[in-house]
């Protein structure tokens, strides 16, 4: 893993509908910006905004990485939807657990 800066700023976000009267939200702003970057490519940056309360920066880092594990769940929903096609056995949540059981350990 390429090693990334990272800094961490609060934000508080107003809902622009009035239609719905809500208080406006405190979250904190990660920005993580990758550091050396492969020669010819471009640095990738992200901003993730985040509830969690960011006391320091290796908090600000643990997000990042929390972040960082939504790749591995997106892979293991798409593989259970279109390789297992779970989607076809339309189970009540009892039996959707029973086959989420036998097909993630038929898969290990």
């Amino acid at each position: 893993m390429t090693a990334e800066t990272v800094a961490e700023y609060d934000v508080v976000l107003c809902v622009g509908d009035t239609t719905f009267l809500r208080d406006p939200l405190l979250v904190s702003a990660v920005y993580a910006t990758e550091v050396d970057c492969p020669g010819g490519e471009t640095p990738v940056e992200w901003m993730l905004l985040t509830t969690e309360a960011i006391a320091d920066i290796e908090m600000a880092a643990t997000i990042l990485r929390w972040y960082s594990y939504r790749w591995r769940v997106e892979e293991y929903h798409k593989i259970f939807k279109s390789g297992c096609q779970v989607e076809r056995y339309r189970l009540a949540a009892d039996g959707m657990k029973t086959l989420i059981a036998i097909f993630t350990c038929d898969c290990c």
